[in-house]
């Protein structure tokens, strides 16, 4: 299924020199685009979870050093800018990874609109290797969803989060013509699951069934799970995964019920400069999130609410890259 047939959730005016993205925080009930034209603008859609998933905040932080450039005076001032935009999502490697490519692509001389031109070239070309490597994701996965293949997912992997046609979610459109099914836990506590990746496999038109995240371990059991596959924010060199909070639970899971448990993720979300997943920072989100139930909110009770954790490498069976399905020992020499 060719991606240029789903919604984008990114687009960028050079002549504005601003970012336009689908605001994923009033998905599914209506769709509103929103324009950042500003880094301030950028870092709170960012936070806010305006935008979001690891291989489109690389997109995003790619454009986004257009609009840096265009606020600053010096390059001085402008690494400040991308240090803030950087450390806006930490766990998500994408972001800072993109932004410091395009940055080092600038060269020494300060020249805003000659600048300007270099950044948004490098910006296109991240946008347009992401939107390819989501294909090659997907086509990598034929090799192990077979005919009637029930999948169980986590969070959302699909156009929403990335520059193309998805990760995770890449990997059910390539395989459509199989009979497949997908389960998306709802993924709370911001149901990126319910909210996001139903609505895309509705639209779709994927067969499909919303789970509540602690009924995971029983689908598999009583759904017969065959394949969980999951995207992943950052990878460390030995292959431990940084994903969606609930991810290492179901990883734990599928050990147990003897389920293959894969990543989907294109190759610029691994992190060789880290060694395990001890190195991975993981953002932890605002208590307010847990803490208004039923529209009520109780900020007098203790919480606790990371937004990732981290599958340790050997519950992954496979990472399914673009560049084909690698083993954990594979990494550092393909990668």
């Amino acid at each position: 299924m060719a991606s240029d047939s789903l919604i984008s959730p990114i687009s960028f005016s050079k002549e504005a020199c601003l970012i336009t993205i689908l605001d994923q925080r009033f998905l599914p009930q209506k769709e509103v685009y929103r324009e950042l034209k500003s880094i301030s603008d950028v870092i709170d859609a960012i936070k806010s979870l305006a935008v979001r998933g690891a291989p489109l905040l690389g997109v995003t932080g790619s454009y986004a050093v257009c609009i840096a450039i265009n606020e600053s005076s010096d390059f001085y001032h402008l690494d400040k800018l991308l240090e803030l935009l950087s450390a806006s999502r930490p766990t998500a490697v994408n972001l800072k990874w993109a932004a410091q490519r395009v940055r080092k692509s600038l060269g020494t001389i300060w020249n805003k609109e000659k600048l300007l031109s270099q950044a948004f070239k490098i910006a296109c070309e991240i946008h347009s290797e992401d939107e390819q490597m989501c294909r090659q994701i997907g086509l990598a996965s034929r090799s192990v969803i077979k005919d009637n293949f029930s999948i169980l997912t986590i969070c959302n992997t699909g156009y929403l989060a990335t520059g193309g046609q998805g990760s995770a979610f890449s990997c059910f459109l390539e395989n459509m013509d199989k009979n497949i099914q997908v389960f998306a836990m709802e993924t709370r506590p911001l149901l990126q699951g319910a909210r996001l990746t139903m609505y895309e496999l509705r639209k779709a038109k994927i067969a499909s069934h919303l789970i509540a995240d602690s009924a995971a371990a029983v689908t598999m059991l009583k759904k017969k799970i065959n394949i969980v596959i999951t995207g992943s924010d950052r990878v460390a060199s030995n292959g431990d995964a940084a994903n969606k909070i609930g991810t290492f639970q179901i990883a734990i899971a599928s050990k147990y019920h003897n389920i293959p448990f894969y990543i989907a993720c294109p190759t610029s979300t691994f992190d060789l400069h880290i060694n395990s997943g001890n190195d991975i920072p993981v953002e932890e989100r605002h208590p307010e999130e847990l803490l208004t139930i039923l529209g009520n909110k109780y900020p007098e009770y203790s919480c606790y609410n990371p937004a990732f954790d981290v599958t340790p490498a050997e519950l992954i069976t496979g990472y399914i890259t673009e560049k084909g399905i690698l083993n954990a020992k594979q990494i550092k020499s393909i990668v």
